[in-house]
């Protein structure tokens, strides 16, 4: 099992920011786009390398975001319409999202089995996430999975604001 910390920065143009281990070492880094009417993220290893990247879909009633991995794989995270609680799916992969994803509580289960858990970490000046992946296979998309799911929670508080 690993587990990494997201935590944006307190101001950010480009909403850049790094992913470290539980030893507060950097394992990753997120750049988002900044002149681009549909947001982009891309998750990088430490070599610089694209591992994952996040793609908004404007057109769309509800939030959905193309995920695409580094080894060619793409998925499609959709908010789901909810009355009570926020739901997401990932098609084509069996994922579910449960818990409570306005407090960003949540696990993410394939066919069942709980593959990794998120929580938002409360008491920070920005929003911290601690992030346990149980299979090191699913790490850069569950990462990907909390990036677009955060974008989809402050895009919302913005706007209410």
């Amino acid at each position: 099992m690993k587990t990494f910390y997201l935590k944006e920065k307190f101001w950010s143009w480009t909403d850049d920011f790094y992913v470290t281990d539980d030893r507060g070492q950097a394992c990753y880094q997120v750049k988002g786009s900044f002149f681009k009417w549909a947001k982009e993220f891309t998750l990088l290893d430490l070599a610089n390398r694209p591992v994952a990247r996040v793609k908004n879909h404007l057109l769309s009633f509800l939030p959905r975001f193309t995920i695409e991995l580094a080894n060619g794989q793409r998925f499609l995270l959709e908010k789901k319409l909810s009355w009570w609680r926020a739901r997401y799916e990932v098609a084509g992969l069996g994922l579910k999202v449960k818990g409570d994803l306005l407090a960003m509580n949540f696990t993410l289960t394939k066919y069942g089995q709980e593959i990794a858990k998120v929580k938002q970490e409360w008491f920070k000046m920005t929003h911290s996430y601690r992030v346990k992946v149980h299979d090191d296979q699913y790490s850069s998309l569950v990462l990907a999975l909390v990036i677009a799911i955060e974008y989809v929670k402050d895009s919302q508080i913005s706007r209410k604001a």
